[in-house]
């Protein structure tokens, strides 16, 4: 059996996996961001810029940075991130 950690948040507690980079710092980070912005307007503003910004280099498509597969692997990744705290946000309401 795998060890855990126990992280303490108001009125939860989480325990994670001891192999986990989580810890109190970055569920309070994450918990001090929820609390300030509307995770779907940050997922739109995300994409929109995205989008603009391809729309922008269109004509330049070859042009765009040799590592911009890896950025738009980042942005996809963080957009499910964030869609998939939203929908725990939402499940818990």
């Amino acid at each position: 059996m795998s060890k855990s950690t126990t992280i303490y948040k108001a009125k939860q507690t989480i325990c994670v996996p001891e192999y986990s980079k989580i810890n109190q710092n970055i569920v309070n980070q994450l918990d001090d961001l929820l609390s300030e912005v509307e995770l779907k307007k940050v997922k739109h503003s995300l994409t929109k810029l995205f989008f603009e910004y391809i729309n922008l280099n269109v004509d330049y498509i070859e042009a765009l940075p040799e590592d911009f597969g890896d950025t738009a692997n980042d942005l996809y990744f963080l957009y499910n991130f964030l869609t998939n705290i939203d929908n725990e946000l939402n499940a818990a309401e």
